[in-house]
């Protein structure tokens, strides 16, 4: 893009996607900066890391020592350290202080839904903890070495069933979710290289510290992976697999789904999955690339993408800087939305798009606009709070400043809040509700109900 065609807009759309959505002052920051300014600067390095339970560095128990009441006291209290580890990750969402760091956090849970795991499954904090610091410090990293530290995570190996593979009685399941679903995409392997690469995986497996390999279990006669023969190990797997050209295109077409919302075209996909295997899968290289595409601003994609519920719940709270009196809250409405983190429904992760919005869902995405707007925690959201309880704040005064006048508040809560510009009719009506709320109800409690209001036109639930 001509940096003589970059405008306010066009940055915008860029920290919607890129992050969370940002504030005036966030977004015309990096709007000066212009085009490639604005995404370097959103990819140079951070300092901030995932917030650091207490218990990390407890010794671990052994659990075959523990009687039948120590383990179920042990499993209660795995169940609420996973609760807590999820909470304040979605609260380091919420409170990411820079436009870089939310870059991060958006990657960060990229990798999540790219190599999906369950709670439901691996009840294990720490292993949890130690997947999540992985994400995290390799959010924008090489994609090579984080698809080599995946086949030693512990919770990824429990996930998929490696614990259970071993030589002469293979296990396929990490093997075939390697290729299908993380590397290569279907129709870029066979079952005798599923079946092989189990073999290249056996013995690779956890112990009391994490990762462990188990020599005694692990195939060490020949095995042909992808067209290669040799005594192949879980590393010469992984890496016979970034050889595969298939391994660059699959890795950006899901980039560019995350980022653009769509499917990029065919010169699209080959240029930048060139870029992305010469630069020796470098994920920085591969956004950067993705963020300055003039495709990525092409009005094919603005406002083409539905809100996932963590951009909707995320983005709201960062950017109107919401208080909450308990955070569970987000973690309640994300579950009734369908995206409690480390719950996706199943290896693939979640699908996205329209399947984010049905009715129950769509009822749930209204109900936490009117949450906003009204400041109280609905009963049926969470039915140990009294649905009258004001547990819900935000100062809405720092989003049109010293404006009075009830269009110009409305045009400026359209221009920050909204990608897709509200019809003439719905802007009527909304200038109409705010002039006659101020009539009754002070300026603050005034245009917070207009923000719950903008909050329920389907626009917002665009990006």
């Amino acid at each position: 893009m001509p940096s003589t065609d970059w405008t306010w807009t066009h940055a915008r759309h860029l920290l919607n996607r890129a992050g969370f959505g940002g504030r005036r002052d966030e977004i015309t920051s990096l709007y000066r900066l212009g085009l490639e300014g604005a995404v370097d600067s959103l990819l140079r390095p951070t300092d901030r890391r995932l917030p650091q339970p207490d218990w990390h560095t407890e010794d671990e128990a052994n659990h075959r020592q523990l009687s039948k009441d120590e383990r179920k006291e042990k499993r209660k209290l795995n169940g609420q350290r996973l609760r807590t580890l999820i909470g304040d990750w979605i609260m380091s969402m919420i409170e990411t202080p820079t436009p870089a760091d939310m870059l991060r956090a958006r990657m960060t849970f990229f990798w999540h839904g790219h190599f999906a795991t369950s709670i439901q499954k691996v009840k294990a904090p720490r292993a949890i903890l130690a997947q999540l610091q992985l994400f995290d410090a390799m959010a924008v990293g090489s994609y090579g070495k984080l698809l080599h530290a995946i086949v030693r995570d512990p919770a990824m190996l429990i996930y998929l069933d490696n614990t259970r593979n071993r030589r002469g009685k293979p296990n396929e399941n990490l093997a075939r979710e390697l290729m299908e679903l993380f590397s290569l995409g279907p129709g870029n392997y066979s079952e005798s290289d599923i079946r092989d690469g189990a073999r290249a995986l056996t013995g690779w497996g956890i112990g009391p510290q994490g990762f462990r390999l188990a020599a005694q279990r692990h195939d060490s006669d020949k095995k042909t992976i992808l067209g290669q023969t040799g005594r192949f190990d879980a590393d010469d797997f992984v890496e016979i697999i970034l050889q595969q050209p298939a391994c660059a295109a699959f890795m950006i077409r899901k980039l560019w789904q995350y980022f653009a919302g769509a499917d990029p075209t065919p010169e699209i996909l080959g240029d930048l999955a060139a870029g992305f295997r010469a630069s020796d899968y470098d994920v920085r290289r591969a956004v950067r690339d993705i963020l300055r595409h003039p495709a990525f601003y092409s009005d094919a994609v603005r406002g083409n993408q539905i809100k996932s519920p963590v951009q909707l719940v995320v983005g709201t709270a960062r950017t109107l800087r919401v208080q909450v009196n308990t955070p569970k809250i987000y973690q309640r409405m994300l579950a009734l939305m369908g995206q409690t983190p480390y719950q996706p429904p199943n290896v693939k992760g979640w699908p996205g798009g329209r399947a984010w919005i049905d009715t129950t869902r769509l009822v749930t995405r209204y109900t936490f606009a009117e949450m906003i707007a009204d400041g109280k925690i609905p009963g049926d959201v969470d039915p140990q709070m009294r649905s009258r309880q004001r547990g819900v704040q935000f100062d809405p005064h720092p989003l049109v400043n010293d404006l009075v006048a009830p269009e110009e508040i409305i045009a400026e809560l359209t221009n920050q809040l909204l990608t897709v510009p509200p019809t003439n009719g719905e802007h009527s009506l909304l200038t109409k509700n705010l002039r006659e709320d101020l009539a009754h109800l002070t300026a603050s409690a005034a245009v917070q109900q207009a923000v719950g209001n903008l909050m329920r036109l389907p626009q917002y639930q665009l990006c």
